[in-house]
């Protein structure tokens, strides 16, 4: 009875732990999708502002020559 007692304590700090890290990995997940999606907000603003400087760019050229 107390080998057993002993193994079921045990077994509940180790649930513990994995639901411990369960909820870290969860959040760990949301923060990871959040960054994911600024990084696609700030790619797509950089490829747009290359494009606007390329146009002008060609513009100038244009003018120059």
């Amino acid at each position: 009875a107390d080998t057993e007692a002993g193994y079921v304590a045990q077994l509940s700090e180790i649930q513990m732990q994995i639901s411990s890290l369960e909820e870290q990995i969860c959040q760990i997940r949301g923060e990871t999708e959040c960054q994911n999606a600024e990084y696609e907000q700030l790619l797509d603003i950089k490829t747009r502002l290359e494009m606007e400087i390329e146009t002008y760019r060609r513009l100038l050229d244009g003018e120059g020559g």
